[in-house]
């Protein structure tokens, strides 16, 4: 049953993980597409998330770990003694996604 077919007040998988991921805020999805999430990926991107794919697991998870710890340590509070920590890490930050960016094609 496609999802036009389905009663107002229903719903399927694929509608409600992209719900739940943009309600806890992620707007980014790194992977290894196949077959059994080529639909999730296409309706992320639709309602307007990245998807940014990769050739192997690991890699896909050590970029989503590099991009994702940057970008948390630059939002907390700077330690005392080192005022320009934080700026330094959200810059590094925004080099690391731009390589992930080139490096995968996502624009």
């Amino acid at each position: 049953m496609s999802t036009e077919d389905m009663p107002g007040d229903m719903t399927d998988g694929f509608h409600l993980v992209v719900e739940a991921l943009k309600l806890n805020g992620i707007n980014t999805i790194y992977g290894v597409a196949g077959i059994p999430i080529t639909d999730l990926l296409r309706l992320a991107q639709n309602e307007g998330m990245r998807y940014i794919g990769f050739r192997h697991e690991q890699q896909a998870a050590n970029a989503a770990a590099i991009a994702g710890y940057l970008t948390r340590q630059s939002l907390l509070p700077a330690p005392a003694g080192l005022p320009t920590v934080r700026a330094f890490q959200a810059a590094q930050a925004e080099i690391t996604r731009a390589w992930l960016a080139e490096r995968t094609g996502w624009r």
